[in-house]
């Protein structure tokens, strides 16, 4: 099989949170919010394992062939760099925080992931808060071509 399986993230304090776990199993468990640091999971029976010293938050496409993750660049936690990477642990692709808004660049940060629009296996949502006017967009990405698929204003 040549897709992701057994995904798991990495706390800080070393929790591990697995794929199937709900923030509500978290706190029922009674553990406080910490930062993912590490993201790891397993490939043609290969263990991949990414890390990061200031965190990730991270979606597992539908397909199961990539994994969507933004990576904070500083210790803020307010700043960070979107990439999709292949289920071998190779990057696909990183995307700039700048989206065509109206025809027009518009700069921005990716904040978190929904779930997605399009019914495309391989496409995954991601929050885009522009600088300029404040605005947040949903916005569908296929993972494969790197496409963006649609995007809507929600704020």
């Amino acid at each position: 099989m040549n897709s992701i399986t057994t995904f798991q993230e990495i706390r800080r304090d070393g929790k591990i949170i697995e794929e199937s776990m709900t923030a509500e199993d978290m706190i029922r468990a009674g553990w406080q919010p910490d930062k993912v640091v590490a993201l790891r999971w397993v490939w043609y029976d290969r263990m991949i394992e990414l890390r990061s010293p200031f965190g990730f938050l991270s979606r597992v496409v539908r397909s199961r062939e990539y994994v969507a993750v933004l990576e904070d660049t500083d210790a803020t936690g307010q700043h960070a760099v979107l990439t999709v990477y292949q289920a071998d642990g190779s990057p696909r692709g990183t995307f700039p925080n700048v989206l065509a808004v109206g025809g027009k660049p518009a700069a921005g940060e990716f904040r978190s992931f929904r779930t997605p629009q399009s019914p495309l296996p391989t496409a995954f949502c991601v929050l885009f808060d522009v600088y300029t006017n404040g605005a947040t967009y949903q916005v569908d990405i296929d993972a494969a071509s790197g496409a963006v698929l649609g995007m809507q204003e929600v704020h």
